[in-house]
């Protein structure tokens, strides 16, 4: 049937743990990405984007809502999604979009409810009934290599920083399954409707177990390293701080090297080399079907890694830019006038909801927290936000362009599950970028900072006031220039009707 909608078809494409600065459009010396490079040359890079919160699940939630952490009530990586709780994929799906999650979605178990018709699971964070469900690691059992899955046996011992070359084979890597799978589902789509497609994958969060030629593709002794400064931790406030020198943890960093540093980090570089490869084949067939001149794809990470910076890799409490700092490139239809630029305006992922609703005509919901980012791409002299904000539970930060600051509540003595979120300390972190970029310096404590500090808390509390939950209709309009009728159209006798219904006295 030939396509009459002129709605553009999205394509989101996220991976998991991907350190900002690892993509050859961003200027890194080392890292080679030239097929997320061809998404930033088609469109829009932000180079200040962040995410709602470093933890998988809650970010994602958060990013398909348009809400914060804290109005989402979900801060961790399990638990239900809250009840009212409605997504950009459900809006779409009911303006008519064909929707589509391949790969890793980490919201489950009810989100299909929430708008995915098409789900395609690689990852056993998402089954709940059976391993089976997990549709990657069947392809890799009945291929006769269940024993090689990068997620059992010695991957899970974490080895040399959980870095170590795949046994499987490219073909067999759980990025060329996501790959053949999307390019399925676009050669098999519903041809009249436009498709919203989120392309997940599931790495390069660790381990890092790139396959050949990947796992050499890098030279662990030409990698350029970040800034380090050893004495840095004494000023931090957190107690998970010890996280990254305890021999009794699965993932400790007591026996952290250079050597081993940089070994870990050639297989991070090349399993996002990996990654990109089969992006690239996504593209190709894009462009093959005639679709890529009427599809916006976008590129993202749910969260950061350190990936070397302040010597440590994975992710953890502190609030520093490595786990924070996303890519996000836009790119594609309508964009031609922006295409391979740069915007360094902050934005938030819960931004993107509301952007896509827009490119797709769909009315934004008033309890979305988010903004359309449309003047931030269109507008390269656009200011934008002044300040950006992101959280964990009991930690909340704000950052502008100056100084980054993070309060940290004692937490709950009797809640103490999970280390990333819940850092049990007291204090905070505050930085001065202009004079220490790297977040190197606490001066949280500092009397020269005082006033910042004054400054930067009550910024938070105006974030955290003026996105409270409150129980708003979405019902649009509000109240008419009369003032006759309810914020939901109603006049005096249908008011009347609808709140005293089944009242005793009436």
């Amino acid at each position: 049937m030939p396509r009459n909608d002129p709605r553009p078809h999205i394509l989101l494409i996220q991976d998991d743990q991907h350190h900002a600065r690892l993509m050859s459009c961003a200027g890194d010396p080392d890292i080679r990405t030239p097929h997320i490079d061809r998404i930033a040359a088609s469109g829009v890079r932000f180079t200040h984007a962040y995410c709602p919160s470093a933890i998988c699940q809650a970010s994602r939630i958060a990013m398909f809502t348009g809400q914060s952490c804290h109005t989402t009530g979900d801060y961790e990586n399990s638990g239900l999604i809250a009840d009212g709780v409605y997504s950009l994929v459900a809006h779409l799906r009911d303006a008519g979009y064909q929707t589509a999650t391949l790969g890793k979605m980490h919201f489950v178990p009810q989100w299909p409810a929430h708008g995915f018709e098409i789900v395609r699971k690689c990852d056993f964070s998402d089954c709940v009934e059976s391993p089976e469900e997990n549709e990657y690691y069947m392809h890799v059992r009945e291929a006769g290599m269940e024993a090689y899955y990068d997620l059992r046996g010695e991957a899970l011992r974490w080895g040399d920083l959980g870095a170590l070359p795949s046994r499987l084979p490219l073909e067999l890597s759980q990025e060329y399954w996501l790959a053949d799978i999307t390019t399925e589902f676009l050669e098999k789509r519903d041809p009249a409707r436009p498709f919203f497609c989120h392309m997940s994958f599931s790495r390069p969060h660790n381990p890092w177990l790139p396959s050949a030629p990947f796992h050499d593709m890098y030279d662990p002794d030409a990698l350029t390293l970040p800034r380090t400064c050893p004495e840095e931790w004494r000023n931090k406030p957190f107690r998970d701080r010890d996280r990254w020198h305890d021999d009794s943890l699965i993932f400790s960093y007591r026996k952290m090297t250079e050597p081993v540093l940089r070994r870990a980090l050639a297989l991070y570089y090349g399993l996002i080399s990996q990654i990109d490869s089969q992006i690239g084949r996504v593209l190709d067939r894009l462009e093959s079907l005639r679709l890529a001149e009427n599809t916006i794809v976008i590129f993202t990470s749910d969260h950061g890694d350190f990936a070397g910076d302040h010597g440590i890799v994975d992710k953890g409490v502190p609030t520093l830019d490595g786990i924070w700092r996303v890519p996000l490139l836009v790119g594609g239809t309508g964009l031609g006038h922006v295409a391979g630029q740069a915007r360094d305006q902050f934005v938030n992922l819960i931004d993107l909801m509301p952007t896509l609703l827009e490119r797709a005509g769909v009315d934004v919901p008033r309890p979305v927290e988010g903004r359309s980012l449309t003047r931030e791409i269109d507008e390269p002299g656009w200011p934008g936000r002044d300040a950006v904000f992101y959280e964990y539970r009991h930690v909340k930060t704000v950052r502008t362009r100056d100084h980054i600051m993070s309060y940290y509540s004692p937490g709950e003595e009797d809640f103490r599950e999970y280390a990333h979120s819940s850092c049990w300390a007291k204090g905070g972190e505050l930085y001065d970028l202009k004079e220490d970029p790297d977040q190197f310096h606490n001066r949280y404590d500092d009397p020269a900072y005082r006033g910042v500090r004054l400054e930067l808390t009550e910024k938070l509390l105006e974030w955290f006031c003026s996105t409270e939950r409150v129980h708003r209709s979405t019902v649009v309009p509000v109240r008419s220039a009369g003032l006759d009728r309810d914020r939901l159209g109603m006049d005096a006798a249908q008011l009347k009707a609808h709140y005293f219904k089944g009242h005793p006295l009436l």
